[in-house]
């Protein structure tokens, strides 16, 4: 160990070292009892290992129709994003927090919509601290105030990260064929607990869109809840038929929702093109609750309905 002490702001500062003086690595900034050899993280004795979902390698799509209540073109592609989590443990093997990697893929909203993440039945106080890099600019995350769980605003306007420029139908991003294709745009998430959770599945990631000028009108996958912020008088309206006594959420009378995870590589809807004729097989699956026709997204030949990138 080594103390130092400064007498400008009167701290004393305590570094330790986890390997013998005679052949370690001499640095002085350990803490975790973990070699720097084995540890992913040795300059962080809150972090030492982590593991990847799907894998470090690939992605899972979500996708969003943002006309809810309606299902307007029901395209799926109002929001598309590419995302891959990294759950974070100490050297005692609790999770201390997550990075998620991902992409904007896709924008083919005219509404200006959010994107949040809230982390189901974990408390708000769990958030110590966090951040996004988006497209090469770093911004600080917050936990919401007001929430019974743990809500983090990725970004209050999609738009911000995926304007064109381009004129008519041209100004979304990524979903009309015949316009200029832009590359992805990339962001990266780090946060940190205050103390350390025994489990953090993927599905306890409750991804959701809102609308950026009505905070309340969220979006979220099928059957889950709405954060404390949600407007609920939008239940039951046009195609919703969302039953809260139920637990029944974001559903159409069909059972299609306004959500969609997919892992692995999926091809959405090109603008104005309906996921039911893209893929013929995605309505038995819905309307099966999933039993059925489980590979839907692998299954269409039908190539000039869905947006295939160049990249």
């Amino acid at each position: 160990m080594a103390a130092l002490y400064d007498p400008h702001v009167q701290e004393v500062v305590l570094g330790f070292e986890d390997l013998p003086r005679t052949w370690g690595d001499n640095d002085f900034n350990d803490a975790d009892g973990i070699s720097d050899t084995l540890d992913e993280f040795p300059n962080d004795y809150d972090r030492a290992f982590s593991s990847f979902f799907p894998s470090d390698k690939d992605y899972v799509l979500l996708a969003y129709e943002d006309k809810w209540p309606q299902l307007g073109d029901y395209d799926m592609n109002d929001l598309v994003i590419r995302e891959r989590l990294q759950t974070i443990f100490n050297a005692q093997g609790a999770i201390t927090g997550f990075r998620l990697e991902g992409f904007i893929d896709a924008r083919g909203a005219g509404f200006k919509n959010g994107f949040a993440l809230r982390l189901m039945d974990m408390p708000t106080s769990l958030f110590k601290a966090g951040s996004i890099s988006i497209d090469g600019t770093t911004f600080p995350l917050r936990a919401e105030q007001g929430q019974s769980d743990a809500v983090i605003i990725l970004w209050n306007n999609t738009h911000d990260f995926t304007t064109t420029g381009d004129a008519d139908g041209c100004q979304f991003f990524n979903t009309v064929k015949e316009c200029p294709e832009y590359a992805p745009v990339p962001f990266t998430v780090d946060v940190t607990f205050t103390s350390g959770v025994t489990s953090l599945l993927h599905s306890d990631f409750d991804f959701f869109i809102f609308r950026t000028n009505k905070r309340g009108h969220e979006i979220h996958f099928a059957d889950y809840p709405p954060t404390d912020k949600m407007d609920t008088s939008l239940f039951g309206r046009h195609a919703d038929t969302s039953d809260p006594s139920s637990g029944r959420y974001y559903r159409s009378a069909d059972n299609l929702s306004w959500g969609l995870k997919v892992s692995g590589a999926w091809h959405y809807p090109r603008e104005y093109k309906d996921i039911v004729w893209c893929y013929a097989d995605y309505e038995t699956w819905v309307e099966s609750a999933g039993e059925q026709a489980r590979d839907w997204f692998e299954t269409s030949n039908r190539n000039h309905l869905y947006y295939v990138p160049n990249r």
